[in-house]
């Protein structure tokens, strides 16, 4: 029966220190997400923003080749 008694206590703190692992690991699973999403809407803003100015520069750069051409 001692041993018993020593073995229980044992495994309650390590299962303890898991719990406790499993937590942090969580929370910073939760937080990488978090930026992930972040990143991926800012990724989309600077595709749209890109998209917009590519559409302005069309004409202008359409015209420089056109005036490279005529010289």
């Amino acid at each position: 029966m001692p041993m018993r008694k020593g073995i229980f206590p044992g495994l309650l703190r390590r299962l303890r220190g898991m719990e406790e692992e499993l937590r942090a690991t969580t929370e910073n699973f939760i937080l990488m997400e978090e930026e992930k999403n972040k990143l991926e809407q800012k990724l989309r803003e600077d595709e749209e923003e890109i998209k917009i100015l590519k559409k302005e520069n069309l004409g202008m750069g359409q015209q420089v080749v056109v005036l490279e051409g005529k010289f």
